[in-house]
């Protein structure tokens, strides 16, 4: 008697062609024997809220300004008196009418500094604060009116023959860069590393020494001030892909909480210690530079400008 198997053997197939066979056969006459009336959609559960956690953003904002403070500076970079006080600053402004707002000036301003302190994303936020996306997109919109505070606190002016030396503007940089157009830089051939010098008892032996310390000593000073800010918002070390046109706002933002943070509780140790012990000096991007020759004399009239006006008061008080 033939078995499966030999049958199998005899025509040079195997029992998993057979099966394969009787698989797709199967599915073929399933797929023909049903009509799209036959066909049961597959039974759901009851629709569940995406964000239902008892723990809601004003609950949330609550529970920072209240608790430990070491929580509220790690995750919204201020502390609760420096909060409450920025928070009364944008109602006296009265920028924006809160009243006809979903959620409070509380809640929106834990929200921006909770994404720019911590660089976290949008759906993030939503889910911390338990809102849509959209309710955090369009409050950390609002926030951004935070930056027209800025030249509010401090009248500044300055009398009218004094205007010129106000205009030019420059970076400060050091002798890896030329001194040319929007570039101040030291004196080559000169020491100007900040540790050259034997600090408060130096002793200058012309003009381009005593320019090239205080060059040194002002660039580590904005360096750190540069470390300390992006230490405390961490989203300056790398905006996501915000609108082109937030960028600036987000930046002229994080400043004016930055120096409000400052004027209220001067500067915070923590912040100061983390810079000195590892944070490293802000990276800016290529810049063109003027290398003409009209550029560089330019540039270095300002330069030796500059040096003989510090070196007349320093022989003067010396």
């Amino acid at each position: 008697m033939a078995t499966p198997s030999s049958i199998n053997r005899r025509h040079g197939t195997s029992s998993s062609d057979d099966e394969d066979i009787v698989l797709i056969a199967t599915a073929l006459l399933l797929d023909s024997s049903s009509s799209e009336e036959d066909v049961q959609p597959i039974p759901r559960g009851p629709r569940r809220p995406q964000r239902n956690f008892e723990v809601h953003g004003e609950a949330y904002t609550n529970f920072l300004l209240n608790g430990n403070p070491h929580m509220m500076t790690d995750l919204l970079r201020v502390d609760s008196f420096t909060f409450v006080s920025l928070v009364g600053l944008i109602l006296e402004r009265g920028r924006i009418d809160w009243n006809r707002k979903r959620l409070s000036v509380e809640v929106s301003l834990a929200m921006f500094l909770y994404i720019c302190g911590l660089n976290h994303r949008m759906r993030t936020t939503a889910d911390r604060f338990q809102c849509s996306t959209e309710t955090v997109h369009r409050h950390f919109k609002y926030m951004n009116c935070v930056g027209a505070i800025d030249g509010t606190h401090v009248d500044a002016w300055v009398p009218t023959s004094r205007e010129g030396r106000y205009r030019d503007k420059f970076y400060l940089v050091d002798a890896g860069y030329p001194n040319t157009i929007g570039f101040l830089a030291p004196y080559r051939g000169q020491r100007y590393h900040k540790d050259d010098f034997d600090g408060p008892n130096t002793v200058y032996e012309s003009a381009m020494d005593l320019f090239n310390h205080r060059n040194a000593m002002l660039r580590n000073d904005i360096e750190k001030c540069f470390g300390v800010l992006k230490d405390r918002f961490k989203i300056l070390k790398g905006i996501p892909n915000f609108d082109e046109i937030r960028h600036p706002l987000i930046v002229t933002a994080c400043c004016v909480i930055h120096n409000w943070v400052i004027m209220q509780r001067g500067w915070n140790d923590q912040f100061e210690e983390m810079v000195e012990n590892g944070g490293n000096p802000p990276q800016f991007p290529a810049i063109p530079l003027d290398m003409s020759r009209g550029a560089t004399d330019g540039m270095g009239n300002v330069r030796d400008g500059i040096a003989a006006s510090m070196w007349k008061d320093y022989v003067n008080s010396h």
